[in-house]
């Protein structure tokens, strides 16, 4: 299995806020991220590479599981001890195609973080599939993962997946 952690996410590093100090609206990103699609539509269109297109979408999941990731956690006033997103399948390996999900496995510390965090990964979630973005998304503990069946080529093939990781700890 292969991870690295994104280099242009930065472990540990809140975002900043807005000019009211609450995460930006739904009414911004969503616009945002469909204008940003559009263009990244149009420049395949005319002449921009498989490889760049699929790059650009990954750049605008990043930047927008980013900055809500960042938002949900200042506004649930949750510290993210023991909480770490990962993205699987084509959207980790950064092949994100156009009509693809965004596969993101919540691995969380044990179970109270799991209890914890079940609401942020919820609002998270519906925040990101909001704004245009599919979403496939499931929370384990460290534990739940060492039970993967040897048998289980599902599993084996998704844990074979993890390509980047967003460690969220202060």
């Amino acid at each position: 299995m292969t991870t690295a952690a994104r280099p242009s996410l930065t472990p540990g590093i809140r975002p900043a806020k807005n000019m009211q100090g609450s995460p930006t609206p739904l009414s911004v990103l969503g616009p945002q991220v469909y204008t940003e699609r559009q263009k990244i539509r149009q420049q395949f269109e005319t002449g921009t590479s498989a490889r760049e297109t699929l790059r650009a979408l990954c750049e605008l999941a990043d930047r927008n599981v980013q900055q809500i990731f960042g938002d949900l956690l200042r506004v649930h006033d949750r510290e993210p001890q023991g909480l770490c997103l990962l993205a699987l399948g084509g959207y980790g390996r950064r092949m994100l195609f156009p009509y693809s999900d965004l596969d993101l496995l919540f691995l969380l510390g044990n179970e109270r973080v799991e209890q914890e965090s079940r609401p942020l990964i919820s609002e998270f979630s519906r925040t990101l599939w909001d704004i245009g973005f599919r979403v496939s998304s499931a929370g384990r503990t460290l534990e739940e993962c060492k039970r993967i069946e040897e048998d289980n080529a599902s599993k084996k093939t998704m844990q074979s997946s993890i390509w980047h990781c967003w460690i969220a700890d202060s």
